[in-house]
């Protein structure tokens, strides 16, 4: 009986240990297997979109990830990307860098405008519904400061030209060059539409990159015990984006002249954070690319919808918008800063 049970022992251990391999060796050739696909053939299969967003065949590689600690999210346009290119020219000398232009808007200005979204997230989103409902944050013109706009990664810097160094870092702490200036000038283009706005001119990455988020949001909570007429808080900033390991500029052809894109993020609370109230952002947001598209065809990228916060939860109309791209100059980013919030004014009435 004995001889029996231990045989019987045996073979469910065999078979146990036999179904753990198998186990194994299939996530492994299935991890190698979405390793060799495209990029946007893998995401097609495995990924996890909404049917009422745009399929994504933006590659997004981030080190920072929901930790917001290290070094900025860099934007990667990988083969498969249907970027537009504009410009495209290799003829540099030296080390320097050729900077190309691309339109990342998803269409072209013989199209339609659209409001395209990239959803990070597994929430199901629709545009249209935002677009019906009210924006709760209220009219942009009440009394009393009703805008802020700071910045929680103020050393953020642009191109001086149209190449640049490898390993250039596109910090600066002056704030007459860096992403500072180009919220100066998005505070005085909604001045000059009077409405009462604060421009918080602090870095809260200059002394750590880390705590950034920490301090910024230490600020902003202070600024609207300060000012409970705040409805609007804006955090600009300037992306990275490469295409083939090489930075490149985000343009759009407006009245003729050449201007930087912008893209708004708008975080939400599945990355854990208290941050029910993030529909209220993505609805504000909905309805300023609306306006943006309308006015200014071609000048905004999708809305990036994250699964990060990024402090959103302190306000129903707090946005993070993403002013032009490292390889965009300062006069650039300006000029879509000025556009932008242009389309602000008329967008929160």
């Amino acid at each position: 009986m004995w001889e029996i049970r231990k045989r019987q022992a045996v073979k469910a251990f065999s078979r146990l240990c036999t179904c753990i391999v198998l186990c194994v060796s299939v996530m492994i050739v299935s991890a190698l297997f979405v390793k060799l696909l495209p990029k946007s053939m893998a995401k097609a299969i495995y990924g996890k979109l909404s049917s009422s967003v745009s399929s994504e065949t933006e590659s997004i590689e981030t080190s920072e990830g929901e930790k917001l600690a290290n070094p900025e999210e860099i934007t990667i346009i990988d083969s498969t990307w249907g970027s537009v290119i504009i410009k495209d020219d290799t003829s540099y000398e030296g080390d320097a860098v050729f900077v190309s232009s691309v339109n990342l808007a998803r269409y072209t200005k013989s199209q339609n405008p659209s409001i395209f979204v990239i959803n990070q997230t597994n929430y199901t989103i629709n545009t249209d519904k935002c677009i019906a409902a009210a924006v709760s944050a209220g009219c942009i013109y009440a009394e009393g400061p009703t805008v802020l706009i700071y910045h929680t990664h103020g050393t953020e810097s642009y191109i001086e030209g149209d190449t640049y160094e490898t390993g250039e870092s596109f910090r600066s702490e002056d704030i007459t060059e860096n992403v500072v200036a180009v919220g100066e000038a998005f505070a005085e283009e909604l001045r000059s539409h009077g409405i009462n706005v604060i421009h918080d001119t602090e870095m809260y990455d200059k002394e750590s990159y880390s705590e950034s988020y920490t301090n910024s949001k230490k600020a902003v909570k202070a600024w609207l015990h300060m000012y409970p007429s705040i409805c609007y808080v804006i955090d600009i900033h300037r992306d990275s984006v490469m295409m083939s390991e090489k930075q490149v500029k985000l343009i759009s052809e407006i009245n003729g002249e050449n201007v930087a894109q912008v893209m708004i993020v708008v975080g939400t609370d599945e990355s854990g954070s208290s941050h029910s109230g993030w529909l209220d952002n993505f609805t504000a947001a909905v309805h300023l690319q609306s306006k943006i598209n309308e006015l200014y065809p071609t000048l905004a990228r999708p809305i990036y919808l994250r699964t990060a916060s990024f402090n959103q939860e302190l306000s129903a109309g707090a946005l993070l918008i993403e002013i032009g791209s490292c390889g965009n100059t300062l006069e650039e980013a300006l000029s879509c800063a000025r556009l932008t919030a242009k389309a602000m004014a008329e967008a929160f009435k």
